[in-house]
């Protein structure tokens, strides 16, 4: 495939139960399948459209209108199975470009979790996400507000090895079977309390690889 590397390190919210796989929790991360104007695994707000990026062999989604979106469902990832979010990110944003990754769990319309994007020239960047202790499926999304260039080549989610540091994000609204911790205490009428970021770091930029 391609992909520069600079590193954007973030570490947020997902409870830290255990140590977490590498599953794929995005499909086709990389945009490469395309049914006529929209990419087949991804769902369309606004207008959006394919372009070229640094590559001339390679090709990504660009956020043309200023309330662009894109967003996808995974139904299968769970407290359990995900509890520690590694994104890695390759764009080009320009700096007065407000562009937002958004997460949705239980994919119920409600955003938990919504972290502006840094401005980027198809560098590589990766951020951690520390998920709720309970929750079943999440809605990924990336959200353009207001005008200026953004221009999207990969956006992937793996299980991280290891465990977030940053506290569990808060999710409202869980069910009374719903656990608020890893002590096994029940959710009750209040959310389970968290939330939080770590530090954000940002090593230097590497070279980039187009794909093959």
């Amino acid at each position: 495939m391609r992909r520069a590397m600079s590193t954007w390190h973030l570490c947020i919210a997902l409870s830290g139960l255990a140590a977490c796989g590498s599953a794929d929790l995005i499909r086709d991360p990389a945009l490469e399948r395309w049914c006529g104007s929209q990419p087949c695994e991804w769902q369309v707000e606004g207008s959006v459209q394919r372009v070229g990026t640094w590559h001339t062999d390679d090709y990504a989604l660009q956020l043309l209108s200023d309330d662009a979106r894109i967003w996808q469902d995974n139904g299968t990832a769970t407290s359990e199975s995900s509890r520690c979010f590694e994104f890695g990110m390759v764009a080009q944003i320009d700096r007065d470009t407000r562009v937002f990754l958004e997460l949705d769990f239980l994919a119920d319309g409600s955003v938990e979790f919504s972290q502006r994007l840094p401005p980027s020239r198809w560098e590589r960047l990766t951020f951690r996400i520390t998920a709720p202790t309970w929750y079943r499926g999440v809605r990924f999304s990336l959200r353009k507000d207001g005008p200026g260039r953004a221009i999207l080549a990969e956006l992937s989610a793996l299980n991280a090895p290891g465990t977030c540091t940053a506290p569990p994000i808060e999710l409202h609204d869980r069910p009374a079977r719903a656990t608020c911790s890893t002590d096994g205490a029940r959710a009750s009428a209040s959310p389970c309390r968290g939330f939080g970021w770590s530090a954000i770091s940002w090593p230097t930029s590497r070279a980039r690889t187009p794909r093959q």
